[in-house]
């Protein structure tokens, strides 16, 4: 069943006053309540009447909001980011993107978080050395994301790569072949995401790129290594 959202059925008084026009199979529709598409592994996506009273459309993701993982490490005193190299339509084309992902049915954040580095760069890790980064959860976009929920948004979590993880990749750093240990399962996720290979960037670099969720990882990394008292360039 899809979740209750904030927006409510459009009352009759107000159809001609919609902002957003609805169509199916190209037809313009005139007369709109309320409107659901529903996904049960990704979330609803609903179109009604807002609180402030205006018509919009809102996206309730499945579990409240998905899990970012951040993989780091800090080489000769220079903090180094991991990112996937991937196409994204909805991006434009080639870009780097943090790893990251829905929650599957029933499965807790932290675990939503192994699962999709994994997935996303082959890199197998115990769920230990994944941790949760400082900071409340994040709406991705609150003009049409709802988080209204208790310990609803995206969760942030990183992970330190140890020096014998990585090796040199022309100007910047790979996972070693031998800790890239993912099933048939995992490299047919990442042929479906289409995505290349895993790299790190300089920070700085890292946080810089197009993926919003890399930036708001990158800055929730630099305030932990700050108040942990770890120095870096």
């Amino acid at each position: 069943m899809p979740r209750p959202s904030i927006l409510v059925p459009i009352p009759a008084e107000r159809q001609k006053g919609r902002n957003w026009r609805v169509s199916l199979d190209g037809r313009l529709i005139d007369h709109v309540n309320t409107l659901t598409i529903d996904h049960p592994m990704l979330g609803t996506l609903t179109y009604g009447d807002t609180p402030a009273g205006y018509d919009s459309w809102a996206f309730h993701e499945a579990g409240g909001g998905g899990a970012v993982t951040l993989p780091f490490a800090i080489l000769d005193e220079a903090l180094w980011i991991g990112l996937v190299h991937q196409r994204r339509h909805n991006q434009g084309g080639d870009v780097w993107n943090v790893p990251r992902g829905f929650l599957d049915p029933g499965e807790r954040h932290e675990e939503a978080a192994r699962r999709e580095l994994t997935e996303e760069t082959g890199y197998d890790v115990a769920m230990g050395r994944v941790f949760a980064l400082p900071g409340a959860r994040a709406n991705p976009n609150s003009t049409f994301f709802e988080t209204w929920g208790d310990g609803e948004g995206v969760h942030f979590y990183a992970l330190e790569v140890a020096t014998n993880e990585l090796l040199l990749d022309g100007d910047r750093w790979a996972f070693r072949p031998e800790r890239i240990a993912s099933s048939e399962r995992d490299r047919g996720n990442r042929v479906a995401e289409m995505i290349y290979y895993a790299q790190f960037l300089l920070w700085h670099e890292a946080a810089g790129v197009s993926d919003m969720f890399a930036n708001a990882a990158v800055a929730r990394l630099l305030a932990h290594l700050r108040r942990s008292g770890i120095t870096y360039r």
